[in-house]
């Protein structure tokens, strides 16, 4: 029978005395008696048995066997389960070896199957990840290919690491000659200071099975296996052999070795989950859980009659006749979800007959079920790489936790197709993990990196390598240089996002993939020939031989290169990268063959992929997938962030039904922000003090602020961050990287997560789901950032914000303006039609349809800002000099702000932006529903502070500020974080209002066209339980006519126990308008139900009563 998936449960027996005994009095919560339960005796199988009874301590009780001698800190104790024990210490000092030791014999590498049992009582499990060694004669718990590694077994426990102290995996390990394979039973409970009987059986087949007081907890099949390879090692009790560094800590009693498999019996009915989820939604449709059923009482029984109550629905269980022992039965439930949320057991009622003919009838709980309730839809708020502490997670505000397979899908990679994990020892510990957040009401994202699991198999780096056009490894880091254009990887993408789908895909939290993190820096060029025939087929022609790098070819050291600088849209090399870079190098392609493979099953877990701007400016960075993202560090200028941000959108738009979201880092660089520690500690602050060698530390709490803003005024659908260690103080976090301080994250801000919570609390859970409604206005002006420049210039951001083209940005926002991010190919789709102003920055080499769409664009009165560097066949309308950027931040920000002042002097009477601020920090920007605008308004002023300005490289400290903001309309203006009206006065066509601004802080109104007087809520006076229950919100103008707006509202239900109900939340009434159908329960309790909705845009606030009866 095949291991459980997720819950293991008991329906309990007894006897009296014997297997056979009367049942008339049976008790739940007792259970036949089992043979291993017993001190073993000295029977055929025996290879050998140490019982380390009093007076004969080390004598094997198989005759003339090798007696047990004890290492220096092992000794024989009295203390032990059957009179004497055997003492470990795990003391792990070279001098102190720990257990016993018996000589080795041939006999203990059975040649054949064999079983492994022992008692033991634990004093400790250790640290997390601690492994404690109980029978051990190969020696190497990991693929070591060195002489005598790969012989004989071991078996032994690991403490898990995130869980309590009791709970380890049980784990073993074979040696067949030349390699090894290695077994865990996923986690189980083995509380320290009690005994446990713990086994394993081989069959010298392939099967190992584990049981843990004679239940199996663990099972695994390693296919074309047979026996064991002869051990030359010494067999050791307690300890690792021939190592001193991994004991056991308690007391060994009646370790047996035997020949054969042996059969362990719990005494029990085991029940199983055999479906994958006990967790449930209200309302679910599919909640139909299988159930595995095993007689492992130790004999058979006759006539029984089961059934299963669940809240009072009973379900009688068709039964054999003789219902034999090691039979399972596997009944379907079906659970009532429309059940009020809670934990429902699952009682059972059984009735049997013994062979000696005494029946018996229990009952009991078998399983325990969850029913949720639903969530509003929110806009998902992940860290990624969260260290495994959820609850905190969920308490800062992340709606998200990340889960990995570790070995990248290596079944589907060995099956070559798509493969169930579920049964796996990774697979179960993840069901278990995604039914756990599921309870806390996280959902799941999977770090889905097929292509970087295989490229750290050397084997396969050698078959799929990357050469240049002579044949040689491509000089990168080869373990990421993996040529994933093949069709063997290709279709590992498919396969490994499909298996994922089937392990995982009934779990409705998991809804989320990133695909392949941080993996195209290390892509080159390659011409294995597979690459040379897919280029050609493309091109119709050979590859270029100037090729030879994947940044491009410096147009200088082309022969007849155009004077100009304006080349055909054909040009062989530009065609050329452009093939590399949107499918060439394998990695989009492979992307898309994961999320194919994901949406395979018909789940709906969307997929991203980033950083996506470390590729040239062309369409499809990441591959058809559901998102792009990339990650900004927000030193020295944090309004970056919403430059890169643009870039992505500009990425995205040729990729249909492609979206964007964004991530910021928690972390900055030490050598950016903080690089050289003060020689004269007073001049150092606190954290530098404490951490002076640390190199990746926590972002200041008013950038943080403002880059969130900055990325909430565009309309991204989702806010990412990195850097968990960096936000979380150390106690809450373990791991590698906490101790290592050149390498690791810091916690050296503890302001910084708090202000973070109180963001996540006050603007983006409250007004998220509205501003996923919201889009951007239609841009007047754009940003040309040219593949064509970048390939043959050597131009471009790669994503990190800190080019020229970037600065550039800056300036523009800066000045008051809002301009969108627009490449080659947006042209010559949608030509400039749309725009007054174009800027150029860097565009030294540029296609002729791109030119000829901007001649047009100026021909017709557009206007050109470029610098210095522009294609000679363009003249600028306005020139734009290149400001070289120098490292003191108050510096570098003023000479931009110079630029901008000066840019909106030149450009006074010809273009005027939409909206504006009296202050130059203050940098707005606009999007619009219907004909509503939102005006978002960001604090940039800063100034150096005592965390990191004395370096001089970031202004890292907000300042208060205040300013008039303005917008070319009339309207009423609404503050939706301050949840009021704001007074305003519209003068000359142009409406203002003030604002006053803490420091890195944002501000968003709404100015709508007319007045948001009226906000009513309507819903019946009373219901029946199991009736569905509607309620409509509504604002309007004094005259009724709804607002033509997304307006964000909160809706509070609270049940007739004073429990908040079900949906409560954060909604949008869209055009005005909001409706919402609640389901009170047949189980809820009768009252009074209490709605209460509030105008999250005026402030007004109603309640109302519905009673469900």
């Amino acid at each position: 029978m095949t291991e459980a998936y997720h819950m293991r449960n008991k329906i309990l027996f007894v006897a009296a005395s014997a297997v056979l005994a009367a049942w008339s009095t049976l008790a739940a919560g007792e259970r036949l008696t089992q043979s291993w339960e017993n001190e073993c005796t000295l029977e055929d199988d025996v290879i050998g048995l140490w019982q380390f009874s009093t007076g004969a301590e080390g004598q094997n009780s198989r005759h003339g066997g090798n007696p047990a001698k004890t290492a220096p800190n092992g000794k024989f104790v009295a203390e032990g389960k059957f009179g004497g024990g055997l003492g470990c210490a795990g003391v792990t000092t070279p001098e102190s070896a720990t257990g016993a030791i018996v000589a080795r014999h041939p006999d203990f590498s059975p040649p054949g199957a064999f079983s492994v049992e022992l008692w033991a009582k634990a004093k400790t499990h250790g640290k997390p990840g601690a492994r404690a060694f109980l029978v051990d004669n190969k020696g190497c718990y990991y693929e070591n290919d060195r002489p005598n590694t790969n012989n004989g077994f071991m078996f032994f426990l690991q403490r898990t690491r995130n869980r309590s102290e009791d709970v380890v995996t049980m784990n073993v390990g074979l040696g067949f000659g030349s390699d090894s394979v290695f077994a865990s039973s996923g986690a189980v409970t083995m509380p320290v200071g009690a005994w446990h009987h713990l086994a394993f059986t081989y069959d010298g087949a392939g099967v190992v099975k584990m049981y843990l007081n004679g239940e199996k907890v663990g099972e695994s099949s390693f296919p074309g296996r047979g026996p064991i390879a002869p051990s030359g090692r010494n067999l050791s009790f307690g300890e690792r052999a021939g190592s001193n560094f991994h004991g056991f800590v308690g007391i060994l009693d009646d370790v047996c070795l035997r020949r054969g498999v042996r059969n362990y019996h719990s005494g029990n009915i085991d029940c199983l989950l055999t479906s994958k989820r006990c967790v449930f939604y209200r309302h679910e449709e599919t909640a139909s859980p299988q159930l595995a059923l095993l007689n492992n009482t130790g004999q058979d029984l006759y006539k029984p009659s089961l059934s299963f109550d669940f809240q009072g629905q009973s379900k009688a269980i068709a039964m054999p006749e003789i219902w034999q022992l090691g039979m399972t039965i596997t009944p379907a439930i079906q659970l009532d979800t429309s059940l009020r949320a809670g934990d429902y057991p699952l009682r059972y009622r059984l009735r049997a007959t013994t062979i000696a003919g005494q029946s018996a009838e229990l009952t009991g709980d078998i399983l325990l079920f969850t029913i949720l309730n639903r969530k509003p839809t929110t806009m998902p708020i992940i860290m990624r790489a969260s260290d495994g502490d959820p609850e905190t997670m969920q308490a800062m505000g992340f709606t998200h936790a990340n889960f990995n397979l570790g070995n990248g899908g290596a079944e589907a990679w060995q099956t070559k197709q798509p493969t169930d994990y579920a049964n796996t020892p990774t697979g179960r510990e993840t069901i278990k993990r995604l039914a756990h957040w599921q309870r806390l009401g996280l959902n799941a994202c999977h770090l889905a990196e097929p292509g970087r699991y295989l490229s750290r198999i050397k084997d396969i780096q050698y078959k799929y390598k990357r050469i240049d056009r002579d044949g040689n490894l491509v000089p990168t880091k080869h373990e990421q240089n993996l040529n994933v254009a093949h069709p063997d990887i290709q279709q590992f993408g498919y396969d490994s996002g499909a298996s994922v789908s089937l392990s995982f895909g009934d779990f409705p939290n998991f809804d989320a993939a990133f695909l392949h993190i941080e993996i195209r820096d290390s892509t080159d060029l390659s011409f294995q020939d597979y690459d040379v025939a897919s280029a050609e087929q493309f091109l119709g022609e050979k590859i270029p031989p100037e090729a030879v790098r994947k940044q491009g070819v410096y147009y200088k050291t082309i022969k007849d290169f155009p004077a100009d600088r304006v080349i055909p849209d054909d040009y062989p090399l530009l065609r050329y990268y452009t093939w590399f870079w949107k499918e060439g190098d394998g990695w989009n392609p492979l992307n898309t063959q994961i999320h194919r493979g994901l949406k395979s099953t018909g789940r709906k877990a969307w997929t991203l992929f980033q950083p996506a701007g470390r590729a040239p400016s062309l369409w499809g960075s990441g591959g058809q997938i559901d998102f792009i993202s990339q990650w900004t560090y927000s030193n020295p200028d944090p309004i970056k962030i919403g430059q890169t941000t643009d870039e992505l959108f500009a990425m995205a738009e040729g990729v249909p039904g492609q979206e964007v979201m964004k991530q910021t880092q928690i972390i900055w660089y030490r050598s950016q922000a903080a690089p050289k520690l003060p020689a004269d500690d007073k001049n150092q602050v606190a954290w530098e003090r404490e951490c002076p060698e640390v190199q990746y530390f926590t972002i200041a709490p008013d950038h943080l602020s403002e880059a969130l803003w900055c990325k909430l005024s565009r309309p991204v659908k989702g806010i990412l961050y990195f850097g968990w260690r960096a936000l979380v103080p150390y106690p809450l976090v373990r791991g590698y990287f906490m101790t290592n301080p050149v390498r690791g994250y810091f916690m050296t801000n503890p302001e910084t997560a708090p202000r973070l919570q109180q963001l996540l609390a006050d603007v983006v859970k409250p007004l998220g789901p509205t501003l996923l409604e919201v889009p951007d206005i239609p841009a007047d002006i754009a940003i040309l950032q040219s593949f064509s420049s970048q390939i043959f210039a050597g131009r471009g951001t790669s994503g990190w914000g800190n080019a020229w083209e970037a600065d550039v940005h800056l300036i523009l926002q800066w000045a008051g303006y809002q301009p969108r991010i627009i490449f080659d190919e947006t042209i010559r789709r949608d030509g400039l039609d749309q725009y007054k102003i174009l800027v150029l920055p860097a565009c030294d080499v540029l296609t002729e349809s791109v030119v000829d769409a901007i001649k047009k664009f100026q021909k017709r009165g557009g206007i050109i800002i470029a610098d210095e560097n522009l294609c000679p066949a363009l003249l600028a309308d306005v020139f734009l000099p290149v400001v070289q950027r120098v490292k003191d931040a108050s510096e570098a920000k003023a000479a931009l702000q110079a630029e901008s002042r000066r840019l909106r002097c030149e450009l006074q009477g010809i273009y005027a932006a939409r909206a504006g601020a009296s202050d130059i920090d203050v940098v707005t920007r606009l999007r619009r529903f219907g004909t509503t605008d939102y005006l978002f308004a960001i604090n940039d002023k800063r100034d150096f502070g005592d965390y990191v300005g004395h370096h001089r490289l970031v202004m890292e400290k907000g300042l208060p500020n205040q300013a008039t903001l303005t917008i070319d309309r009339p309207g009423y203006v609404y503050d939706l974080v301050q949840h009021q009206a704001v007074p305003s006065r519209f003068i000359d066509g142009v409406l203002s209002f003030e604002a006053n601004f803490g420091p890195g802080e944002g501000r968003l109104f709404l100015v709508s066209q007319t007045a948001l007087d009226k906000f009513r809520l309507k819903l019946p006076a009373k219901v029946s339980r199991g009736q569905n229950l509607p309620m409509t919100v509504t604002i309007s103008d004094r005259w009724g006519r709804l607002a033509d707006a997304a307006i964000p509202i909160e809706v509070r239900i609270t049940d007739a126990e004073g429990k908040p109900g079900e949906f409560s939340g954060y909604y949008t009434a869209k055009h005005g308008k909001f409706d919402l159908t609640l389901q009170p329960a047949v189980n809820d309790t009768p009252g009074a139900w209490i709605v209460t909705a509030t105008n999250l845009a005026a402030g007004q606030s109603l309640s109302q009563t519905c009673r469900v009866q």
